[in-house]
């Protein structure tokens, strides 16, 4: 990710998914379902097409609101561009990665809706990763 500092406990990084432009996150605050939809994967590596294409497949098929990636075993520069070259415009992302690619990669995806409420996204060594999700005292999620 861009924009690290280094805390000693961690690595902070602004709110700034990897795959979107300024212009990109002005969409109208609405929530899709009357549920969230969150779930996990170890994914045990995403270096492959196929099952980048899968796990792709899987957040659409499945209306996955926020998604936490484990064990990508690719780069964070690698992994900004996974969403990209699915052609997956409905998500956001934010990627970490040790350097060590051979256990290391977390990642969270975000539907774009929800995105919009990203204040921060804090990592640690590339093995946590985790986003603080902010709203105002006036808007329900229904």
């Amino acid at each position: 990710m861009n924009n690290d500092q280094n805390n000693g406990s961690g690595t902070s990084h602004d709110a700034s998914p990897e795959n979107a432009s300024s212009n990109q996150i002005s969409l109208k605050a609405t929530h899709l379902n009357d549920f969230i939809n969150i779930t996990t994967h170890n994914v045990q590596g995403l270096s492959t097409v196929k099952k980048q294409q899968q796990l792709n497949t899987f957040l659409l098929t499945n209306n996955i609101d926020i998604m936490g990636i484990s064990e990508t075993k690719l780069s964070t520069l690698n992994a900004k561009y996974l969403l990209k070259n699915n052609n997956n415009s409905e998500y956001l992302s934010w990627w970490d990665s040790e350097g060590v690619q051979m256990s290391s990669g977390v990642g969270i995806i975000i539907r774009k809706q929800l995105a919009l409420h990203v204040r921060s996204c804090k990592s640690y060594k590339g093995r946590i990763i985790y986003s603080m999700l902010t709203y105002s005292s006036k808007e329900n999620l229904n």
